[in-house]
């Protein structure tokens, strides 16, 4: 299950959005399902989601959006 990244935009720090993440990741949790969020920029939001349940997390924090062949090109590198 995913949250979406305007529901990150602002954490830590915004009490209605840390609310709304924990209640995404217990119905997650609850459901049965791996818990991510979208948008993850900054560390501080990293470990924030990671103590509320998020077991995933995708954005620039890792690195940026890949267009197809700039991701074919990362991908053939690493494997090198």
């Amino acid at each position: 299950m995913k949250m979406d990244p305007r529901l990150t935009e602002g954490l830590p720090g915004d009490p209605r959005k840390e609310a709304i993440a924990g209640a995404v990741a217990s119905v997650g949790r609850a459901l049965g399902f791996a818990t991510g969020a979208q948008g993850v920029a900054h560390d501080d939001q990293r470990a924030l989601l990671a103590r509320l349940g998020f077991a995933l997390g995708q954005g620039e924090l890792w690195g940026p959006a890949l267009d197809p062949e700039a991701l074919a090109e990362a991908v053939t590198r690493r494997a090198g």
